[in-house]
């Protein structure tokens, strides 16, 4: 299971996470190329070996159309 981004209680986090479901651990997953800034409220889906992020919202009234892809 991946997890990506998130929020702290006043700001919102740029992280990207790995939960091995088989052995319940947690990995940070290292990025390469254009990151995305830290966001809420995305959408991001699988397609073939790519995770396709879209969206959400930066800052408080300003939403996102950035689309951004992760290679697996």
């Amino acid at each position: 299971m991946y997890v990506l981004d998130g929020t702290s209680d006043r700001d919102r986090i740029s992280d990207f996470w790995k939960l091995d479901l088989g052995s319940m651990t947690w990995s940070k997953v290292m990025e390469a190329g254009t990151i995305p800034h830290g966001r809420s409220g995305h959408t991001a889906v699988i397609f073939n070996d790519l995770m396709i992020l879209f969206g959400g919202i930066g800052e408080i009234t300003r939403e996102s159309n950035e689309m951004y892809s992760y290679n697996f």
